[in-house]
This record gives structure tokens, sequence and C-alpha cells, in this order.
């Protein structure tokens, strides 16, 4: 079968379900608490259906990178390029490596578009794929003290959000985490003392951060 419909052979495989307590016919809908843990992160970005997936992400992840990269470069070069006087020579030159550096993010931009659509679609037939296998390995019981709307709520809202929503997200953030790195690093590279402040308006913007997350979190 095509890889998109083939169960994973090393698909993780979460443990048997405990029966539910005495007296209870229908068992209480379960719901992870607190921090998304780092391994769901890796598994999403890193672990899909084909043997070559670790390194596409890899590749992906430089990508970004770059790319973000070569956008504070373009603006460098353009603000040198603006400083120069008016000369035939200087006008070339500066309009050469601008195009260079022009045709080579956008080569590189569509490149990283590629990528990143490859990696959505994989991740999203991977995570189907073990959450199919995952169902099918469960004792009979569970379906009996399991309402099937819950379980197709799973095959439906759930993987919809990681087929269409989390790509999204997953990019943007990409995106706004490689800018970010990039400022800093093309700040402090001129003014190496900004890195001491740095440090506290990291610390202020992961407590904003965590806050708004729980609140956002526990909102929706």
């Amino acid at each position: 079968p095509p890889p998109s419909i083939r169960p994973l052979k090393e698909a993780p495989v979460d443990p048997p379900p405990v029966p539910p307590e005495a007296g209870k016919l229908i068992t209480s809908e379960e719901r992870a608490r607190g921090d998304v843990p780092m391994q769901v992160y890796s598994d999403y970005i890193f672990r899909g259906p084909s043997s070559w997936f670790t390194a596409r992400s890899v590749i992906m992840l430089t990508l970004f990178m770059v790319v973000e990269s070569l956008v504070s470069v373009q603006d460098y070069w353009l603000g040198k390029w603006g400083e120069q006087k008016e000369t035939d020579d200087a006008h070339s030159f500066y309009a050469n490596i601008y195009f260079i550096i022009f045709v080579t993010m956008t080569v590189l931009t569509i490149g990283r578009s590629i990528f990143f659509s490859q990696f959505a679609v994989e991740s999203s037939c991977a995570a189907h794929d073990n959450a199919f296998t995952n169902i099918v390995r469960c004792p009979t019981w569970w379906f009996d003290v399991t309402p099937v709307g819950r379980i197709l709520n799973r095959f439906s809202q759930d993987l919809a959000d990681i087929d269409e929503r989390l790509p999204q997200v997953t990019q943007l953030a990409l995106i706004t985490t490689a800018r970010c790195l990039v400022v800093v690093v093309v700040s402090c590279i001129p003014v190496w003392y900004m890195t001491f402040a740095l440090v506290p308006l990291f610390f202020i913007f992961m407590r904003t951060r965590e806050y708004f997350r729980r609140s956002s979190r526990e909102t929706q």
C-alpha cells in the first residue's frame, strides 16, 4: 500500500488502558495538564514514515535560519549601498551583490517551503498511523467503556488540527524563532555589551509567555 496508509512498523504504542473502577460503566475522559513534554515536539518534527525524514527535518530547520539570516544581510547590504557615493562602479557592484543575495534568498525560500510541505504531510500521516495502531491494539473491554463519539473525535477534530492548524502554527513559530535569533546575534556583534541587557529581558519574556500560555490554554 502507499506510504500514507501503510502502518508504521516502529510506531510507538501506548500502554494498554487501565480497566475502569468497579461500578462505573463509562470512563472519564483523560486530560493532560501542565507543559507539553519535549518528547512530543521531538516526535512531531523528527519522526516520520520515510527513512530520511529526520535528515529532511534538519535541512528544513537549517533553511529557516539561513533564509532569515539572508533577510538581515539583505537589509544590511541595502544600508551600505545607500551610504556610497553615486558612481557607476559602486552602483554596479552593490547592485550585483544585492541581486545575488535576493536570488539566493528566493531559491532557498522556495526550497524551504517544499521541505516544510513534505514534512507537514508525512508528520500528519505518522500521527494518523500511530493513533490507528493504538486503537486497534486496545482490548475489547476498552470499546465497551469508551463512547464512540470520543473515539471519532480523535480521528476527526484532533487529527484535523494536526493536518491544518499545527503546520501553520509550526511554520510561524519557526520563522519567528529564527528571526529573533538572527536579530539578537546581529545586534550583539557590533554592540557586545547588549548581551548583558538581554538576560533580564529574556527572563521577563519567559515569565510573560508562561502567564499568557496558561491563561490561553485554560480558556480554550
